[in-house]
């Protein structure tokens, strides 16, 4: 399966535009300069009280399609 790494890096005020509804997915680079959107749902289990921080792995099936959302190491 497909994977890309990112580091994100959401304060809880950053978070906010997710938890409202007015943004749905999440925008990012991974390590190796490329850009991805992703459900913002995905952050959901990894929020904290500092909000989400760390180097996440995402897999996509064949078709590219998001399957998981993994945290791979806390920055």
């Amino acid at each position: 399966m497909p994977e890309l790494v990112v580091e994100i890096h959401l304060t809880p005020a950053d978070l906010l535009k997710y938890y409202r509804g007015d943004a749905r997915v999440v925008e990012a680079r991974a390590v190796t300069g490329q850009s991805i959107q992703f459900p913002a749902t995905a952050l959901q289990r990894h929020v904290t009280a500092e909000g989400v921080h760390g180097l996440f792995r995402l897999e996509f099936d064949a078709a590219f399609k998001f399957k998981s959302f993994e945290r791979v190491r806390v920055r």
